[in-house]
């Protein structure tokens, strides 16, 4: 079984890569029926599983356990519909076989992220996810706004990798394992300090509720529009809902937990009040399907909030089905559109158009009665004969709550719309909600006994999300007033009169509650504060290089020190070290990085040292995202990850040649951009992308080598910040904003228009198998090395 599993991977992943080398309309069909006899073999998996984990190298640990399987099946089914839907869609595009590519590289991420074992394993998937969807949504890269929005949503998922990889750090430090099924097991043995692991589970709960775009994190996902309306499909399918998975991955952990579900909860219900209502005033389809699924993740991670972690995966699955379904319908409507604009003139059109204005007058006890008995009445009901155990939980009741406000909003609508005739139409609509809410609580009662057949698990579970605790009456209270709200706000904005109140909502929620405008003022101080970064002189070097003999450092360390500071430089030593670096050459990154490792491992490294190493991280990442030339990249980039060696324990010290090959590839691709058009400037070159593929795809090896390499080979140095709560925060703060810097700068140069002025000359075969094996052998073998040490 172990090589069925490897096949759900191995398929996906070998589509991404032949179908390049195929014809351009052939290679998208081939693509297709990859990933649906891959579907097809996952399916049996399903009746089969769960199945014994298993490793290959000791890193590439798999857990195809009930819930990945199930998943496995479920990314597989939406993939095969997308990719079965862009064949046409998607045709006349540029880049039409790199979206298949790009399609098929994220279903296998996808498909890894869900049955990895190993943590390291399942971070490198949670971050390449947002990287791939990075590439996809600036398929059309010529429109200024798809990049812009698609680095937006790069920097969001970034973010919320950060939480996830010191929740990483604390459950190795605390239980001395990698393997999620090991921790499971020993969390479960009441093994690990209750705090931490708890301070865990919240680490990975904040991570989820950055990647499930709950507001004020949800941005990306409503404005990442400009992508192709099947990326859209995918993305609202399958990877904003990754959230409800992550948590379900460590659910047992969670018998430790103290306030994370509590947070969820908050958070999602209030992002999933302020979703529906932001989704209201939208006049774009594609924005309101996005705002859509803000309320709805908001359903999502409040659901995971008290405890009903497989209810979260069914409407996870059931979200992504019914929301791809819409944007691929959407994409329909657009291309309609574009041929006919005209608006037929049905009911449902008029009656958004003249408003409120009914033809026939109903009483409001009726619609009273609408909303309040007969929902409430259907949903206990079809909860009662499924599941007679569900009143026993206090939480339970919040997602009777929430059922029945959505039940009374769904008939209300429904009734409006069909007010010629309200009887008849309130009967079918409440027929339709009765079958609906039976269907959907049996099989959300049937999905929780096969995650978690263990019943007495799940009641410890029930008990850490609310319990006694008096937060869950507050929420109630709340929600109840809330409701009633909107139900006088509909019954006085009905009159003639509209309130003043009515207007004023609009107008705050028309601005998105000015969030973008928050977006845009961090942007623009992000991008002043390198600029000062950027014009400091010689004149900080010289006074920080007398600085470290007052950093109360033992006498006899300070030459070796100070020694040191030049070839694994120090804030602000490092200008220094920079411009002896473009003075003398490239052969310094080599000769530098080595003479200074040989220094380092004759002293005991000082806990100021380490903290002024991981501030001049963050320092030069800052500097990256002014830099106009990639020629000035080496030299930079030597001061921006070099600095890390100081934070390695001696035995790892070694790992700081492979941090020393990040500029080293940058010097290698400035030469290739200089050789072949004559400059390296960010702004002179542009549009290579489609231009020179093969020179974008080094490109593209080399920033991925970048980003991953400082978590990845340096976790070492992690592991060790995590004595220091400053250490570890300014280091993860130097890893996110140099990622974010790195794709920023040279997005320049991958996107945008072909230039009329260059002569655009590709590489050859051999040069990119050449450069991108060398990065490949790097970075496994500093993989390799740290999982040989872990």
């Amino acid at each position: 079984m172990e090589l069925v599993i490897l096949l759900l991977i191995i398929l996906p992943l070998l589509s991404g890569i032949i179908i390049n080398f195929l014809d351009k309309y052939k290679a998208p069909v081939y693509s297709t029926y990859i990933i649906f006899v891959t579907l097809i073999i996952s399916l049996p998996l399903l009746f089969i599983g769960p199945l014994d984990t298993f490793s290959i190298g000791g890193i590439f640990e798999f857990n195809p356990d009930r819930l990945g399987l199930l998943l496995s099946s479920y990314i597989l089914l939406v993939s095969f519909v997308i990719h079965k839907y862009s064949i046409n869609y998607m045709r006349e595009e540029e880049g039409y076989v790199r979206f298949f590519s790009l399609l098929d590289f994220m279903t296998t991420n996808l498909l890894i992220l869900v049955l990895s074992d190993n943590m390291i394993l399942l971070f490198t998937s949670w971050h390449l996810m947002g990287v791939i969807l990075y590439f996809l949504l600036s398929h059309n890269y010529k429109r200024k706004e798809a990049v812009e929005y698609s680095n937006l949503s790069l920097t969001t998922h970034r973010l919320a990798d950060v939480p996830l990889l010191i929740a990483i750090l604390i459950i190795y430090k605390e239980l001395n394992t990698l393997k999620v099924s090991e921790a499971v097991e020993l969390i479960l043995s009441d093994a690990g300090t209750e705090f931490n692991i708890s301070l865990a589970t919240f680490l990975i709960v904040l991570s989820a509720i950055l990647k499930s775009a709950q507001i004020p994190f949800h941005l990306w996902l409503v404005y990442s529009m400009e992508g192709p309306t099947p990326v859209s499909a995918f993305m609202h399918a399958g990877i904003v809902n990754a959230g409800a998975f992550l948590v379900n991955r460590f659910a047992p952990l969670y018998v430790n937990d103290v306030f994370s579900l509590h947070l969820a909860f908050i958070v999602g219900s209030f992002t999933a009040i302020l979703g529906s209502a932001l989704m209201l005033v939208q006049n774009d389809v594609k924005k309101a399907l996005g705002y859509s699924t803000v309320g709805q993740m908001g359903y999502m991670i409040m659901e995971l909030g008290i405890g009903a972690f497989a209810l979260a995966v069914y409407h996870m699955m059931a979200h992504g089905i019914f929301k791809a379904t819409l944007f691929l319908y959407s994409g329909n409507v657009i291309h309609g559109a574009r041929k006919d604009p005209n608006i037929p003139k049905d009911e449902f059109y008029k009656a958004i158009t003249r408003g409120r204005e009914i033809s026939y007058k109903v009483p409001w006890f009726f619609y009273g009665i609408l909303t309040v008995l007969v929902p409430l009445f259907i949903f206990i009901l079809t909860h009662i004969i499924v599941e007679e155990e569900f009143f026993e939980y206090k939480t339970s009741l919040i997602l009777l709550f929430f059922g029945w406000i959505t039940g009374a909003q769904v008939l209300i609508s429904t009734f409006r719309v069909g007010r010629e005739k309200p009887v008849l139409t309130g009967l079918i609509s409440i027929l339709s909600l009765t079958v609906f809410l039976l269907g959907y609580v049996v099989i959300g009662h049937g999905l929780k006994v096969f995650l978690y057949p263990d019943a007495e698990f799940m009641e410890i579970i029930y008990h850490k999300s609310f319990g006694e605790n008096p937060l869950f009456y507050l929420e109630m209270a709340f929600m109840a007033l809330l409701i009633l709200f909107g139900w006088l706000f509909m019954y006085y904005s009905s009159k003639k009169k509209y309130l003043p109140l009515h207007i004023s909502l609009y107008a705050h929620l028309s601005n998105e509650l000015y969030i973008p405008h928050l977006y845009r003022y961090i942007k623009n101080a992000i991008l002043k504060i390198s600029d000062r970064l950027l014009k400091l002189t010689f004149a900080p070097a010289v006074a920080g290089s007398f600085g470290i003999f007052i950093l109360g450092i033992d006498l006899f360390y300070i030459p070796i020190i100070l020694l040191a500071s030049l070839f694994i430089p120090i804030f602000p030593v490092s200008l220094f070290t920079i411009a002896f670096i473009k003075r003398m050459g490239t052969f310094m990154l080599i000769v530098l990085p080595v003479i200074g490792i040989l220094l380092i491992g004759m002293i005991e490294v000082p806990a100021v040292m380490k903290i002024l190493a991981s501030i001049t991280f963050l320092i030069h990442s800052l500097r990256l995202f002014l830099l106009r030339s990639i020629t000035s990249f080496p030299a930079e980039l030597y001061s921006t990850f070099i600095p890390i060696i100081w934070l390695l324990d001696k035995k790892d010290l070694v790992l700081g040649l492979f941090l020393a090959m990040i500029p080293i590839v940058f010097f290698v691709i400035s030469k290739l951009l200089e050789r072949r058009f004559g400059t390296s400037d960010l702004n002179l070159l542009s549009g290579i992308m489609v231009s020179t593929p093969k020179l974008a795809l080094t490109v593209v090896f080399i920033l991925l080598f970048s980003v991953l390499t400082p978590p990845f080979v340096s976790f070492s140095a992690l592991y060790v910040s995590m004595s220091y709560t400053l250490l570890s925060f300014i280091l993860l703060s130097g890893w996110f904003v140099s990622g974010i810097a790195l794709f920023t700068k040279l997005s320049k140069i991958l996107f945008g228009n072909k230039r009329d002025d260059i002569e655009y000359r590709d590489l050859s075969t051999a040069e990119v198998v050449s450069l991108g094996g060398f990065i490949a052998v790097m970075f496994l073998s500093g993989v390799f090395y740290l999982a040989g040490g872990m």
